[in-house]
């Protein structure tokens, strides 16, 4: 972790004096990464907002690693578009999720994928259908 990196997380975390003795054009572009992460995090539904800062998958780790480096730099514009594109990978992650569990059996008592006659196989599809997805939205995701 950077510097940079290590000031941010720390004024974002509350300590008011991590910005002492630093220039007051370097405070200013610490306080402009912070605005924007305030304002990227705050509109983000409750679900999405709750793991944002965990890193599942090797797309999500380079859209982080983006931030960051955006952070080491201070560029908030660059902070706010890498941002956006983890916003844009996990709202696709939890719809994929959503997609998928709703798509599994159900038994009588409501129970998905419950020790029924052929749960095996409606499990496995539903795994295959969700990976062929995720596949899917990762290779969207870094063509862009």
């Amino acid at each position: 972790m950077g510097v940079n990196q290590q000031i941010f997380e720390r004024y974002v975390n509350g300590e008011i004096t991590a910005l002492e003795g630093l220039p007051m054009q370097k405070q200013a572009k610490f306080q402009a990464l912070s605005k924007t992460l305030k304002q990227v995090v705050s509109k983000l539904p409750e679900e999405i907002r709750i793991g944002f800062d965990i890193t599942l998958t090797g797309t999500q780790n380079i859209l982080m690693k983006n931030c960051n480096t955006a952070i080491e730099q201070l560029d908030s514009d660059a902070f706010y578009k890498a941002l956006k594109e983890r916003e844009h990978y996990d709202s696709e992650l939890h719809t994929l999720a959503d997609n998928f569990f709703s798509n599994l059996s159900t038994d009588k008592r409501g129970n998905k994928y419950d020790r029924q006659q052929g749960w095996e196989t409606d499990l496995e599809n539903t795994f295959r259908r969700y990976s062929k997805e995720l596949n899917g939205s990762i290779k969207c995701s870094s063509d862009e």
